[in-house]
């Protein structure tokens, strides 16, 4: 059980949303019931050494358990870890037997849209192949190419493009959805992002729709360079900076 623990926590290595976070924590919190369980019931005396310990397992519990009735409390979004079948506890649907059966025999009758599935499958893999091909044309020799590719409702399109091309972001970015659930990581990263003059810089389209730790990056270069339009495709634009200021100089 330690074994996996450990290795499901790898998961949350370099991921900052709390959802994920939540699926590496199952196996511990395993170890620390039966930790627990076994200091409750176990035999021997009630020393103070004892006294103390089983003292500082039921107040983790009772935080823990405080903080996940806050987390279900606040609005539903699955990157905060709230968005699970015990919502409807916290929630009108309720957790009877008799709305939980109902609920389990709608969702077995349940049809899928036709329209979702076309957009999972044919957007996102156009929007994939546009950003490869755009790297291929306007920064093939970029090893960290400087690129904004991550919209709300296709936050890995870069990720897959990048990995398909052998590049990476000229960021240090791993994750934009996730790191910028932490406005600590995504501040350094802000911070740490920069443009040269002549370099090329490629912005998803629509720009409104860039996920916000990028959009925060597009507003610092903005600031910085002037960005000249060298192409428009379909889901990218590409520019090229000219002019870009280091430590507030031209």
């Amino acid at each position: 059980m330690a074994l996996f623990g450990v290795s499901s926590l790898t998961y949350f290595v370099t991921r900052y949303a709390a959802a994920a976070l939540g699926l590496a924590l199952p196996p511990f919190a395993v170890l620390f019931i039966l930790a627990f369980e076994s200091l409750i019931i176990g035999s021997g005396c009630w020393g103070f050494r004892r006294v103390v310990m089983a003292t500082s397992f039921a107040a983790v519990i009772v935080v823990i358990s405080t903080l996940a009735l806050e987390r279900f409390a606040r609005p539903v979004s699955p990157v905060l870890g709230n968005s699970t079948l015990l919502r409807h506890c916290f929630s009108k649907d309720t957790c009877f037997p008799g709305a939980v059966m109902a609920r389990i025999r709608a969702a077995m009758h349940m049809t899928a849209d036709p329209d979702y599935l076309q957009i999972i499958h044919t957007e996102a893999p156009l929007r994939i192949s546009d950003i490869v091909q755009v790297l291929q044309t306007y920064a093939p020799a970029e090893r960290r190419p400087a690129i904004l590719p991550d919209t709300d409702w296709d936050y890995f399109a870069g990720y897959i493009a990048l990995s398909r091309t052998g590049q990476w972001y000229a960021w240090p970015i791993g994750s934009a959805i996730n790191e910028q659930q932490s406005s600590i990581v995504a501040q350094h990263i802000v911070d740490a992002s920069t443009l040269r003059s002549g370099q090329v810089l490629i912005v998803a389209e629509p720009e409104f729709g860039v996920v916000r730790l990028e959009k925060k990056i597009l507003e610092k270069v903005r600031a910085r360079c002037s960005l000249l339009p060298l192409a428009q495709t379909r889901y990218n634009t590409v520019y090229r900076a000219e002019s870009c200021r280091t430590d507030g100089k031209t």
